[in-house]
């Protein structure tokens, strides 16, 4: 290499890495990669009617048009009164957008064959489904419908300038409307019914325009209107004529402003509250818009100080510290690394070209993520992180070529050359050999493919640069600073021992080869048996400082008694010193879903300088609310697992599913089933799955009877209507607003259901007849919601996790339940992250196959034969045993990042053996004996060897302590890498050497004349 191609070599990195510095300013910030779930949410609501009604007409309906979708795999609902969820699973190799308008071009098909008034809505799941930030408003001296007004006039248009924002949603608003409520005494004295005074507001109100008018060349717009904006005004409206006198509605009825009952009450820990929630844009940047609503409520603030705003949740400040832990993991892994060269070069120079090779390579890599879309989020920074000590690889091998060279007393001129032309080679089949465990990734499928897929495209492309600047960038350093490089040192006396020890142990292998196969035999043996101790998760364990509270009251409980329920769960949060804040929904949920009034959940934000961990936290509040409170149902999930688990369709780690044809039999079923899992220890929050809505008492009218006075059912429905919930007569605008008008009966009726038997009906002939005689009660108490997958029914029985993994817990839950005698016709399907976990592990064990079988090809490549391919191979496969005894010792559990990890483990350790053979392979080449070859191969690459491990260990060191929320992802991957490199580093050149031996023969070769002192240290 001359000055001027290393000229060239450096001013392209240097402009490369200063374009990839201002791109990194561009790219979004998120916690996880980006993701559009293959599934979507149709929400029905179909008023009040009963949910056997719901699941006969809505529900079946739109699953037989949800199965008749070309790419639709899987249909699951659940039905309760007056609603259905429906929940539609795309196949893993559609487009998730195109079936998606297919979905609802089914469903305008059969949107006309629904109970009229039947509202259908319908979502396509996405990362921007749920908010990244909760803000709630809450005060002592304004109500709820003002709070509403500031919220949805004010604050919520705020949020929507926000760049990057994709919804802003309200929660818990409360509207105002104008109520008449009705005098039955003196309706009935007039001769009105409650459909005539309906029918009557609705035709006094209008606001119409009959056409245009042309008037002295002027063209005029003609509106008749009648003018009704205040509750005066509606109380004037005549409504009928009796005794040729008009009837007007103060006559029969009071008028004054409400609030629309909507049976969702929701709070904060200020009290009774209005909840606003941002989602942003596949590109926004959460950081940003975090920063920007911080700002738009300070201002707030100031224009509102009598309200109180709350930030319940802020998945910014997880992203911050995400970011935070994992860049100071590259800064410390990247000092560790820079001393290891430091150490075993002795030259400054030396550590300073290492130091700068990595900064560059992943200032490059940020011009691939804006490329590929990415964004910086746990999984491609953890990549960064985990790739500081790989990175470095390359550069340190370049290196310590170069170093042995000068110290070997050849010029910078010299030694350049005939490092490129010893190490060009192995090199690239090294640095190969990790990247392409990573090519496999794309037959990963749901959160995992695309989780790992966000990192494998960042280590990646992070290793080829790294290769590229090892081959190029290296070496143009060392022109440059070849003039001030001072002659290399000779290793030390230390390093001398450690070779010598190395190659003692080295011996008995190379005069025994067979040997290495024992040993072997014997990792792999023993690998095996660790895997079958280390406890399995789904996911690494981490604080998200964050968690989700779901609750389920009795199904009798009226809204006051949730109320009363809740306040002592309000308390609890409120006495937990680590909680900050809390938002609470009750009859609504977090997400897309279907809630009963008697069910909700609390968001609750803990403070970041604490000393008890989020799980310590929520073994505290469970303990107390379930000595607190007893007869609520809770269940507990970080924020973030919660979100990704409703968002994948399996929320919960342990699920059973009852299946049967009998509704009861399976519920009963289930009940057996839940008691069972209670008895497992470390299993909580174990729910039976059957969710009672309130009680329903049913009206029964006798048709004969009601003949007979000449009233239809549907004129009993009217009226009851009007008498317990009221109708909406019409809407009126007051200023920039529309009020609804209902007509109702006193609360009375509303509040007791004695009541009923004083309601009079108006017969055609004006007569009068008490509701008791045309209809009868019957009690029908509470009904179940009805879950269906794959058009059969079913009953969801779930369970949480404490102190115990998930491998272990299902373990136990499948011993306890094999020996349970079903009901005829009753099955059990295991499903919940268990699923999701033995799905991830089988796709991710075809990677480490495919992996395997092209690292061969390419070892098959470096080599020219098969006996050091197997060899390398077979020490690679052996190391794997370091991984698990690495876990094993950590008590970290076998999930999917310590799995990445042992898949990343057979490249990189691989990349041992190639260093090693590949120079024993040129040695026997001039002459030498096979065991000389090797032994002097091991002498010699010794160092690099030992110079690269310890680079890649110290590298990944930070992110194996788990510091920071962003660590923790990557904590299992770095301890699985870890653990293989220390047994690579100790035993792979014994294995690999030995089976080398076993596989090669001398070759007689004229030594070359550039070649005499090649095997000389």
């Amino acid at each position: 290499m001359n000055r001027t191609s290393s000229t060239l070599a450096v001013l392209a990195v240097v402009a490369a890495t200063a374009l990839g510095i201002l791109l990194a300013f561009s790219i979004p910030s998120a916690v996880f990669p980006e993701i559009t779930f293959d599934r979507a949410i149709i929400l029905t609501d179909a008023g009040n009617l009963p949910a056997e009604q719901v699941l006969v007409s809505v529900t079946r309906p739109i699953e037989e048009a949800a199965y008749g979708v070309v790419g639709v795999s899987l249909v699951r609902s659940t039905t309760t009164r007056g609603a259905s969820e429906v929940d539609v699973t795309f196949g893993e190799h559609t487009d998730p957008l195109t079936s998606y308008q297919l979905l609802n071009a089914a469903l305008a098909e059969v949107r006309s064959r629904l109970p009229q008034g039947t509202s259908v809505d319908t979502r396509l799941l996405t990362t921007g489904t749920f908010p990244i930030v909760d803000v709630s408003l809450s005060s002592r001296d304004r109500t709820l419908p003002e709070l509403t007004d500031i919220a949805f006039y004010d604050l919520v248009p705020s949020f929507h300038r926000i760049a990057g924002v994709y919804r802003v949603e309200m929660v818990g608003g409360k509207y105002r409307e104008f109520v008449v409520t009705l005098d039955q005494a003196r309706m009935l004295a007039h001769g009105l019914s409650p459909q005539q005074v309906v029918a009557g507001l609705a035709r006094a109100n209008i606001i119409a325009s009959p056409g245009r008018i042309i008037d002295a060349h002027r063209m005029l717009l003609a509106i008749v209107s009648t003018e009704l904006h205040t509750a005066s005004q509606i109380a004037a409206v005549p409504i009928a004529e009796a005794g040729g006198q008009p009837v007007y509605v103060r006559d029969i009825a009071s008028v004054g402003l409400g609030i629309r009952e909507d049976y969702i009450r929701t709070a904060s820990e200020n009290g009774p509250a209005v909840l606003v929630g941002i989602s942003r844009q596949p590109t926004g940047n959460t950081v940003l818009i975090s920063r920007e609503a911080h700002r738009i409520i300070d201002q707030f603030r100031k224009r509102y100080p009598d309200v109180k705003f709350s930030f319940s949740y802020d998945q910014a400040g997880l992203v911050v510290e995400s970011v935070k832990s994992v860049r100071d993991a590259i800064v410390l892994g990247l000092a560790l690394a820079v001393l290891v060269v430091l150490a075993f070069t002795g030259s400054l120079l030396s550590a300073l070209i290492a130091a700068v090779v990595v900064p560059c390579t992943i200032a490059i890599t940020f011009l691939v993520m804006k490329t590929a879309g990415l964004t910086f989020n746990m999984m491609t920074l953890g990549g960064l992180a985990a790739g500081i000590g790989l990175f470095i690889d390359d550069a340190i091998v370049m290196i310590e070529a170069i170093h042995r060279a000068h110290a070997g007393g050849i010029g910078t001129d010299d030694a350049i050359p005939l490092a490129l032309a010893e190490l060009k080679r192995p090199l690239i089949a090294s640095t190969a050999t990790v990247i392409v465990v990573f090519a496999p990734l794309v037959l990963l499928s749901g959160v995992t493919g695309v989780f790992f897929r966000a990192l494998a495209v960042t280590l990646g492309a992070g290793l080829a640069i790294s290769l590229i600047a090892a081959l190029y960038f290296t070496p143009a350093l060392q022109v440059f600073f070849g003039r001030i490089r001072r002659p290399g040192r000779q290793s030390g006396a230390l390093f001398d021992f450690v070779r010598r020890a190395y190659v003692g142990l080295t011996g008995p292998f190379t005069r025994v080869p067979v040997l290495s196969l024992a040993l072997a035999a014997a990792s792999i043996a023993g690998g095996y048996a660790l895997y079958r101790s280390v406890g399995t998760d789904y996911l690494p364990r981490l604080d998200e400082g964050a968690f989700v509270l779901d609750y389920l009251t009795p199904p009798e409980s009226s809204l006051h008694d949730t109320q009363a329920l809740l306040a002592k769960i309000q308390h609890i949060l409120k006495t937990t010193p680590e909680v900050a804040a809390f938002s609470r929904r009750t009859g609504t949920q977090l997400g897309f879903f279907v809630t009963e009034s008697n069910r909700g959940d609390f968001s609750v934000r803990l403070k970041p300088d604490r000393t008890r961990s989020i799980y310590s936290v929520i073994d505290s509040v469970r303990a107390r609310v379930l000595h607190n409170v007893p007869g609520v149902n809770v269940e507990f999930s970080q924020m973030l697992q919660d979100l990704i688990g409703d968002l994948s369709g399996t929320p919960e780690p342990v699920e059973v599913k009852v299946f049967g044809s009998d509704e009861h039999t399976i519920e009963a079923t289930a009940r057996a089933v839940a008691a069972r899992l209670r008895q497992i220890p470390g299993l909580v929050d174990v729910f039976d799955g059957i969710v009672l809505s309130n009680p329903e008492e049913k009206l029964i009218v006798n048709q004969t009877q009601a003949q007979r006075y000449g009233i239809s059912p549907a004129d009993v429905y009217a009226a009851l209507h009007c008498v317990i919930q009221g109708t909406v007569a019409t809407d009126v605008r007051v200023g920039d607003r529309l009020y609804g008008v209902r007509v109702r009966y006193p609360d009375l009726f509303h509040n007791d259901l004695s009541a009923l038997s004083e309601v009079i009906l108006k017969t055609p002939s004006n007569g009068r007849v008490p509701l008791p005689v045309v209809t009868r009660l019957k009690y029908l108490g509470e009904r179940a919601e009805l879950d269906r997958e794959r058009l059969r029914p079913v009953v969801h029985v779930t369970a949480r996790l404490s102190g115990i993994d998930l491998g272990t817990a299902m373990h136990l839950v499948r011993d306890r339940l094999g020996r349970m005698i079903l009901p005829a016709g009753v099955t059990l399907e295991y499903g919940g992250l268990y699923a999701q976990q033995q799905k991830a592990f089988g796709q991710l064990t075809v990677v480490l196959v495919a992996g395997t079988v092209v690292i061969f090809l390419i070892l098959v490549w470096e080599f020219g034969r098969l006996g050091p391919a197997v060899a390398c191979l077979v020490a690679a496969l052996a190391s794997l045993a370091g991984s698990f005894a690495g876990l094993s010792m950590t008590r970290v559990t076998l999930n999917i990042s310590s799995f990445m990890g042992i898949i990343m483990v057979a490249g990189i350790t691989a990349k041992n053996g190639i260093l090693l053979l590949d120079r024993a392979e040129h040695a026997i080449g001039i002459g030498a004996t096979p065991r000389e070859a090797l032994l002097h191969a091991a002498e010699i690459r010794l160092r690099p060897i030992m110079m690269t491990t310890l680079a890649t260990a110290a590298g990944l060191a930070p992110l194996a302590m788990g510091i920071g929320a962003g660590a923790k992802v990557q904590q299992p991957l770095a301890i699985a890498v870890i653990g293989g490199l220390v047994f690579a580093m100790l035993l792979s050149t014994p294995i690999a050497g030995g089976i080398y031996l076993l596989t090669t023969r001398a070759r007689t070769a004229a030594p070359k004349p550039d070649d005499s002192d090649d095997i000389r240290d």
